[in-house]
């Protein structure tokens, strides 16, 4: 799906709304890996209080403030329309966010999404494995990655979006029945 760049954020509201229904939750994964600007702008308008980071109690964890954030939203609420419209905002201007549907309670999500950032490479060494990066998202879900690992980065994850300017916006579907 291609959202067109006249209104790219009123669209991928409504896509959020539409598919966010029955017992899907909504999440926002947040590459916090960006310029000092755009992370500042988030934080501005994004309370980081409720949300899990991802490198927490890992190796990685004394670079947590720049590591990816899992944040549970409800586009329904008043209170997470200021937050959504902002990381539309930030998605817009930088890859840096990613919309997860699933009906994962945040804990089992946030375990099993620590549990795909380190990736075994065929020599036996270990490496970061940046999937909260929309980029490479694209990439690891439209080229690198088999169906077996496929399914094993997705596991709860029922539908993943991203949103790159180059390509506008683009999804990775479990459910068949899923909107697209």
């Amino acid at each position: 799906m291609y959202f067109s760049e006249v209104r790219p954020q009123e669209e991928i509201t409504q896509q959020l709304r539409t598919l966010t229904t029955g017992k899907l939750r909504l999440y926002a994964l947040i590459d916090a890996a960006h310029t000092a600007t755009k992370l500042q702008m988030i934080r501005q308008h994004v309370s980081f209080d409720a949300a899990l980071g991802l490198f927490a109690g890992m190796p990685e964890q004394d670079a947590q403030s720049a590591g990816p954030f899992l944040l549970q939203l409800n586009p329904f609420e008043t209170t997470h329309e200021a937050r959504i419209s902002w990381l539309i905002k930030a998605q817009i201007l930088a890859p840096c966010v990613t919309w997860i549907w699933s009906e994962a309670i945040p804990s089992v999500l946030h375990r099993h999404l620590q549990q795909q950032l380190i990736a075994k490479l065929p020599d036996g060494n270990e490496a970061l494995l940046r999937f909260y990066d929309p980029r490479v998202l694209q990439q690891l879900l439209t080229t690198l990655f088999n169906t077996e690992q496929t399914k094993a980065l997705l596991g709860p994850i029922v539908r993943w979006h991203w949103y790159l300017p180059e390509t506008g916006q683009q999804a990775y579907s479990t459910d068949t029945t899923a909107v697209s």
